[in-house]
């Protein structure tokens, strides 16, 4: 993705669309912005192809919370976080869809988990990266 947000910030330089000096924000934006979209369209395909388009919002929504209150994990490339991201997208669905949990369990787990992430949250956002 970085290659492309520099070919793509470069032609717009190049074409004085933007200044050289407000290249390397551009670029950054770009760059975000191309793997939100790739995210997002790989993880509309999962739920297409799992048939769980409802569940796969539901998870986003609540997914998109939890993160934005909780901090999050980072890996050292794009690539490891996109494969993270769409294996949690696929656990949870396959969970979902093949794990019966009664009603009674799923409102004892989140009475529990609502206070654990208020209590330990937020939290520094962990990094992990690779020797390699």
């Amino acid at each position: 993705m970085e290659k492309i947000s520099y070919i793509l910030t470069s032609r717009l330089v190049l074409k004085n669309i933007i200044t050289p000096e407000k290249s390397s924000i551009c670029q950054y934006g770009l760059q975000i912005g191309l793997e939100i979209c790739l995210n997002t369209v790989i993880s509309i395909f999962i739920a297409l192809f799992c048939h769980m388009e409802w569940e796969t919002i539901v998870f986003f929504l609540v997914f998109m919370a939890l993160r934005a209150y909780a901090g999050g994990l980072h890996l050292d490339t794009y690539f490891a976080c996109l494969i993270c991201s769409c294996a949690s997208l696929l656990s949870l669905l396959f969970l979902v869809k093949y794990l019966d949990v009664s009603r009674s369990f799923s409102m004892t787990l989140i009475c529990f988990s609502l206070p654990a992430i208020k209590f330990l949250s937020p939290v520094q956002d962990i990094l992990f990266v690779s020797n390699g």
